[in-house]
């Protein structure tokens, strides 16, 4: 834990949960997480702990930082994920400190491989025969003949999984873990 003081802890844990629920967000919706979203939470977490602890504070938030980016920087590299996921877990890692972006990467990788199973489950299930027959016969049976309409298109965003929810629910579990959701002044 970086601090002590019940205010910037609160204000850490806010920034924290409205940051990765905002990009869960944008991201399951546009596969996008903005720039100014990850951008004012560095700020505010660097500022957060420049000025409660300072210079030691800001290195340890720093080193969160790049532990974070490190951490998803290999997926990135292979085409897993996106940079902005990359950059979000960096900025969850300065908000946290590079103790609780360790417990919020494992949890994420955690998060991400059951994410990522149900999602292939998901697209196995769907592609299904009976599945495709059950949409056939359901436009039959409403009346529209599927010579004249063409099966409804689904709008995708193509194969591709949001990842930013596998780094909220991780975020979130390091919040609970480091103690941050007990520790919030009202």
């Amino acid at each position: 834990m970086l601090t002590t003081d019940p205010i910037v802890i609160s204000v850490i844990t806010v920034t924290s949960i409205v940051l990765v629920t905002a990009c869960s967000v944008t991201d399951i919706l546009s596969r996008r997480i903005p720039n100014l979203f990850l951008a004012t939470a560095l700020s505010l977490g660097l500022l957060c702990y420049g000025l409660d602890s300072g210079i030691s504070g800001l290195y340890e938030s720093l080193i969160g930082l790049f532990i974070g980016l490190a951490v998803l920087m290999p997926v990135y590299i292979m085409g897993g994920t996106g940079a902005g996921d990359v950059k979000l877990l960096g900025v969850v890692g300065a908000l946290l400190g590079f103790q609780g972006v360790f417990v919020a990467a494992v949890a994420t990788l955690v998060s991400g491989g059951l994410l990522g199973t149900a999602w292939i489950l998901w697209r196995i299930l769907e592609a299904l025969p009976a599945v495709q027959f059950l949409r056939h016969t359901q436009l039959k049976t409403t009346g529209l003949n599927t010579l004249d309409v063409p099966m409804p298109k689904r709008k995708t965003l193509g194969t591709t999984i949001p990842y930013a929810p596998a780094i909220a629910s991780g975020t979130y579990f390091s919040l609970w873990h480091l103690g941050y959701f007990s520790q919030v002044a009202l």
